[in-house]
């Protein structure tokens, strides 16, 4: 149980969220504020009527709905082969060949059920291309279906999510690309964001050789990525955690910890402190591009250290 003193005025704090390797290693480490004005009055409110706050849970925007986890080659048409040691998560990713100034598109149109994709999102999803220079990137598409019809699809050229994710494909290295579902120009047969239930890659070699590129974790991630605006509430889709809490005179902290396979997606964005009434009690978000990335077997700790001042 966490309690504050009841003649506390002012809280203050900093979560700290790190990703830890299974050898124990650290992977990563952010550390932001994390209260807004909204959090901040949340709490004082809760402060006013009682003298303990119970944290109970910490939720996570990290991801939205699955298109695929590429697993499995079931129900896809083209070629592809999953490749269980070459991926980003799960059991494997696709890998996919070209010929010398050929194309393989591979695709099913009902790898989900239908869904409907919030206003605001992005596309998240792992590619990795083994020799960039082979892929004509201003051909290949990452195609996204609506309403089970695989001739109904919005589309983006490899070259064109560069731009929109902000990042650049290196030899045989995974990218993880988050580009905004606006960024997505290419359409065909009316498709619709709240119908959507496929994904696809148009893989387009060019001249120099044979073109080999991988696929994994493809996911909807909820747009509102920002801490001003998401102050009232954690986005509509995020992962819970239960919370562990002690205490040390007026310094409180309150952890969760998150498995590999436990969230959705591999990207972690805006935090939520909620007491046992799902109430708010403190919030904190990251930027586009800033995101926490998660690795194979790694595991994610969220840790709010809370000070409060008299």
């Amino acid at each position: 149980m966490t309690s504050f003193d009841t003649n506390v005025l002012k809280p203050s704090g900093v979560v700290t969220a790190t990703v830890t390797r299974a050898d124990g290693s650290i992977a990563q480490v952010l550390k932001s504020n994390t209260f807004t004005l909204v959090g901040a009055e949340r709490i004082a409110a809760a402060i006013a009527s009682g003298s303990v706050i119970t944290a109970g849970s910490i939720k996570s925007s990290s991801g939205g709905v699955r298109l695929y986890d590429f697993d499995s080659t079931t129900g896809f048409t083209g070629t592809a082969v999953v490749d269980s040691s070459v991926y980003r998560q799960g059991l494997g990713a696709f890998k996919i060949e070209a010929a010398p100034s050929g194309t393989q598109y591979v695709y099913d149109a009902t790898t989900v059920s239908s869904t409907a994709v919030p206003s605001g999102s992005s596309l998240e999803v792992s590619l990795r291309l083994t020799t960039v220079s082979r892929v004509n990137k201003s051909a290949s598409q990452l195609r996204v279906f609506s309403a089970g019809n695989s001739s109904s699809y919005y589309g983006i050229t490899l070259a064109d999510l560069e731009t929109a994710a902000g990042v650049v494909f290196a030899d045989a290295t995974w990218t993880v690309c988050r580009a905004p579902i606006t960024a997505f120009t290419i359409s065909a047969s009316a498709p619709s964001w709240s119908t959507t239930t496929g994904i696809g890659l148009s893989l387009v070699a060019g001249t120099a050789g044979t073109a080999t590129a991988y696929i994994d974790n493809a996911f909807i991630v909820n747009g509102n990525l920002d801490t001003s605006s998401a102050a009232t509430a954690v986005p509509a889709v995020y992962d819970s955690q239960s919370t562990t809490n002690t205490r040390a005179t007026r310094v409180v902290t309150t952890s969760a910890l998150w498995g590999i396979n436990q969230a959705v997606g591999e990207t972690f964005y805006v935090f939520g402190l909620y007491d046992t009434s799902s109430n708010l009690l403190a919030i904190t978000g990251y930027g586009a591009g800033a995101g926490i990335y998660k690795e194979i077997n790694s595991v994610l700790n969220v840790s709010w250290s809370l000070t409060t001042t008299a």
